[in-house]
């Protein structure tokens, strides 16, 4: 509105000054060499205002024309832009719909008509992958790692083609760099721990754990969840990785700082028996008798285990008999409930040549839940006091049909694994050796008087 008054106005000016001139009109005289010009002022007037009119346009033309070749290109690297993020985009929904063959010739046109979009790797990278060409895909995704925008797509795809190949150094190498790219990222965090435990730096793992309880992304370490679910799983996490890294330190010989993660892991998880008897272990190498058994007797209460038995047995191996009678009756004060208590007491009076008190409380075990080792130790105790054979072969026959003894089994692959450890030494899964019912235990035999001992983690595997 304003720039149409304003013409309106110039108009209107051009309009009076004309009028003016023709009100007040003169005459003009030019002489040039051997020429004469005599004309009115207001045809002169009208005569240089065409000239400049004229010279505007042909100045105009020739910017025209000397822009024209820049205008040309940057209409056609228009086109070209247009026409290949078209294309690319095309690719990634070909890519989607799994039609790898047209995603991989659309990649390729449109890195030929965009070569300085770095996404246009990406879909070079995905679709040389599901070709099975994995070192174009990882010349592509290395090539991503000069872009700052796609630095980190980048890195993870190199990560996981590392992993995928088992160089997993290098897989932390490029996972490490993209957390200091991006700290917060979603994905650097649980890889990182994942390949911290399959390499055994439980140290790392810990720290990584830690880190992220201290700045509570708890969500980018464990995924989504309720809090108090995610803060559950975290201490899980963080008693395994104290725990390997207290064995791991144990072996080493480095007792006291080993002690140091053995107990966080046990406070951590108290109702985990590993934890338990690696604390335990810790505790009688520093020398620690009264504090390891009253671990054991607090770890009981809540999970009588038999490698908690095995410990118990050997807190103090110079124990005079009834001295160790009587410790080992505390078991069944302590958690009375359950028949592990009484095959405990039952074991060590076997050691001890007390056949009687070992079949009275082995009788007590079978009352609470009769299982196939009880019933097993039952009829050994028969052979073993000269009893009845006959009953010891019925025993052994029922025991056939009774249930099966838990034991420590891998959860992935249902193979017994004798002992826990943090992955399956035949499947490789990881956390998923678990205490549950096995019915292929073998009870081994029991001792006799002379004071030679079965553990009980021995009768369980």
């Amino acid at each position: 509105m304003f720039r149409f008054i304003a013409y309106l106005l110039l108009l209107a000016a051009i309009a009076l000054a004309g009028t003016w001139m023709f009100q007040n009109n003169g005459d003009v005289a030019i002489d040039w060499m051997d020429y004469r010009i005599e004309t009115s002022v207001a045809f002169a007037a009208i005569m240089l205002f065409t000239l400049l009119f004229v010279a505007v346009i042909v100045v105009e033309i020739m910017l025209w024309l000397k822009k024209a070749p820049r205008r040309i290109s940057a209409d056609i690297a228009v086109n070209r832009n247009i026409r290949g993020l078209s294309l690319l985009t095309e690719g990634f929904a070909a890519l989607i719909d799994g039609d790898v063959k047209r995603a991989h010739e659309l990649a390729k046109s449109s890195r030929r008509l965009l070569p300085a979009q770095p996404y246009t790797l990406l879909l070079s990278a995905e679709t040389a992958k599901l070709r099975g060409d994995m070192d174009e895909a990882r010349r592509h995704l290395q090539a991503m790692l000069k872009n700052k925008s796609t630095e980190l797509l980048g890195l993870k795809g190199l990560v996981n083609s590392a992993r995928m190949e088992g160089n997993l150094t290098q897989a932390i190498t490029l996972a490490e760099r993209a957390r200091t790219l991006k700290p917060k990222s979603d994905w650097t965090a649980p890889v990182l721990l994942d390949l911290y435990k399959k390499t055994g730096d439980w140290e790392a793992a810990r720290n990584t754990i830690e880190s992220f309880r201290r700045k509570n992304y708890w969500r980018n370490l464990f995924g989504r969840g309720q809090p108090a679910e995610m803060h559950s799983k975290m201490l899980e996490e963080k008693a395994l990785a104290s725990l390997m890294l207290s064995r791991k330190l144990y072996a080493d010989g480095n007792v006291h700082k080993s002690y140091k993660f053995a107990k966080e892991a046990y406070d951590l998880n108290p109702g985990f028996v590993p934890a338990a008897v690696n604390l335990c272990e810790n505790l009688l190498a520093l020398g620690k008798r009264g504090a390891a058994k009253n671990l054991v007797e607090e770890a009981w209460a809540e999970n009588p285990h038999p490698e908690l038995y095995d410990i118990y047995y050997k807190i103090y191996p110079d124990e005079k008999p009834k001295k160790k009678l009587k410790r080992f009756q505390r078991l069944i004060a302590i958690n009375p409930e359950s028949g592990e208590s009484y095959k405990a007491l039952a074991m060590l009076t076997i050691d001890l040549g007390m056949y009687d008190v070992a079949k009275k409380n082995l009788v007590l075990a079978i009352e609470k839940g009769e299982t196939k080792s009880t019933l097993k130790l039952l009829a050994q105790v028969e052979e073993l006091s000269g009893g009845d054979k006959e009953t010891a072969r019925q025993l052994i026959k029922k025991a056939e049909y009774a249930s099966g003894d838990p034991a420590w089994v891998c959860d992935a692959c249902n193979s017994p694994a004798g002992k826990w450890d943090i992955a399956c030494k035949r499947c490789g899964a990881y956390d998923s050796i678990v205490w549950k019912e096995y019915d292929k235990i073998t009870i081994l035999g029991a001792g006799g008087g002379s004071g030679s001992r079965t553990s009980r983690a021995e009768m369980a595997a």
